[in-house]
């Protein structure tokens, strides 16, 4: 079963990194791969590579991951429009930034509600 893939990409320079989520099939979502992965390949890029900031964009009618997003702390950097695959209205993409210091700040606040549930 095909969970889902990730592909990441380093701007040195800006000392930003790229996230792309490819999920997978149906069954295997909301089982805590995404998030499980996401605590340690942010960890790695944050606090080893010193990256600053990390960045995605998301279409905008995937609500589930927009809700991830705005709890996250992800900022809104800019909205652009794509024409549709299969023809029609184009498809919005929203882009985000989330900082080091707000990814920290949250994760931060995860572990204490963790130690608190345990």
């Amino acid at each position: 079963m095909l969970v889902g893939i990730r592909a990441n990409y380093i701007d040195w320079a800006k000392r930003e990194f790229l996230v792309n989520v490819l999920t997978g099939e149906v069954d295997a979502r909301g089982r805590g791969a995404r998030a499980e992965s996401q605590d340690a390949l942010y960890r790695y890029f944050f606090d080893v590579l010193g990256m600053e900031a990390v960045r995605c964009t998301v279409f905008a009618h995937n609500a589930a991951i927009l809700k991830v997003i705005d709890e996250g702390g992800w900022e809104l950097t800019d909205t652009t429009y794509k024409p549709a695959v299969g023809g029609g209205a184009p498809i919005e993409l929203r882009s985000f930034r989330l900082k080091r210091e707000t990814w920290a700040r949250k994760a931060g606040e995860k572990a204490t509600r963790g130690r608190r549930e345990a």
